[in-house]
Formats: structure tokens, sequence, C-alpha cells
């Protein structure tokens, strides 16, 4: 592993530590009742910590030099990764539901939908890259960075939300201010030590790209028919 990453599990308890914050007063204090909340939320929560288990894990391994371990929970993302995708996928069906029970207004039931694929397919694609690029060490770990650095952004969204009081749509959208600026972070200092530093430019043009369009895509004609044939069909 790189000298310069080799305390990057430290990214990854950040990202446990703020996931805990931002979920603490939707999902963790309902404990043990969990009243609101359906057998989809304990799911995706579940994979979730798995998740950042394996991302804590994996640097520490390398370190440890357990190469073959680090290797085979490699292989088991394979399994866990899927989970994930649908995981979201059911808690986007509980939230779309809900919403339309509760006689939400069409645009919100879509803005909601739009969000879930703003994370899920930045996630699946950089994932997917980091998978290609398993034998090639540095560019492997960045993009795993980036595709992780995506979870920040349904805590930072709470916290900016019931911590900050910001509204739940500027709340969102700084979330993702944040984690673009994570990745900036790690895209010039790679730039400055002359680091491969592709992967996380292409990255977080993507990102910036997804992120940009919540401004104006959730509120279009086309996806308002997008969403309704994608909820008619799975949901």
């Amino acid at each position: 592993m790189e000298k310069a990453y080799k305390n990057i599990s430290y990214l990854f308890f950040a990202l446990l530590i703020i996931s805990v914050i931002g979920f603490f007063q939707t999902y963790i204090v309902k404990f043990p009742t969990f009243t609101d909340t359906v057998s989809a939320h304990h799911i995706h929560a579940t994979f979730l910590l798995l998740w950042i288990a394996t991302l804590i894990a994996q640097p520490l391994l390398i370190r440890a030099r357990k190469i073959e371990l680090h290797r085979l929970i490699g292989k088991a993302s394979y399994v866990l990764v899927p989970l994930i995708v649908l995981s979201i996928l059911m808690v986007t069906r509980v939230q779309y539901q809900r919403g339309i029970a509760q006689h939400t207004p069409s645009v919100l039931v879509d803005y909601g939908m739009y969000m879930t694929f703003v994370d899920l397919v930045p996630f699946i694609t950089l994932y997917l890259l980091a998978m290609w690029y398993r034998c090639v060490p540095s560019v492997h770990m960045r993009y795993i960075i980036a595709c992780s650095v995506i979870f920040f952004n349904p805590a930072f969204g709470r916290i900016n939300i019931i911590f900050f009081g910001m509204e739940p749509e500027l709340g969102v959208v700084i979330s993702y201010v944040y984690c673009d600026t994570i990745l900036l972070g790690f895209l010039v200092y790679d730039l400055i030590k002359h680091k491969p530093y592709q992967p996380y430019l292409y990255s977080l043009a993507f990102l910036i790209v997804c992120h940009s369009s919540l401004l104006y895509a959730p509120f279009s004609p086309v996806w308002h028919t997008l969403s309704t044939a994608f909820a008619q069909t799975f949901f």
C-alpha cells in the first residue's frame, strides 16, 4: 500500500461516525421498537454496516500483509454490493409507497426517487471500475475510495436538515457539495504528490454531473415518465 494511504481506514471510521450521527434521530434512537421502520430499513442498515466494516478492514489487512484474506473479502463484495443495491431499492420502494399513500405531490415523489439513482448509479459504476482495475492496486484503491465517499451523502443530508435546520432540498444539495469536496481534496493531494490522480478526476467529474442534475432533471417531464414507469414495473 502507498505510504500516504496507510491510514485510509480513518476515512471509513469517519464514515461510520457520521452515519451514526446522521441516522441517530431517524433510526438508531428508535431501538428497540423501531417505530415507523420496516424490514427494508433493517436490511439496508445491516448491509451498509457490513460494507463500512469491509472498508475499514481491507486497508488494515494490507498493512498486516494478510493479502489472501484481503482478496477473499474483496471477492465477498461481489455478493455484498448487489445486496446493498437491492436494499437501497427496497427502501426506495417503501418511501415511494408512503409518498403515494400520504398524497405527497408527484414532483416530490419523483425527486425522492431521483435522489436514489443519483447515488446508486455512480456507486455501481465506480465499484465496477474498482473491480476492473483490481490488479492495479493504485487505481483499484482510488475507485474504491471514490465509490465509498458517496455514502457520506445520506448522513450529511440528515445532519444538515436535523442539526442545521436546512430545508430538505437545500440540505441534500449541500451534502453533495461536501462529498465532492472530499473527493476534490484527494484529487488535489495526488496532483501535488504526482500520484495517479486520474481515477479521482474521472470520478469527481462524473459525480459533479450527477449531482448538478438534481437542480433540473427530477422536475422534468421525461423523469416523471421514467419514474412512473419504473414504479409501475418494480414497485
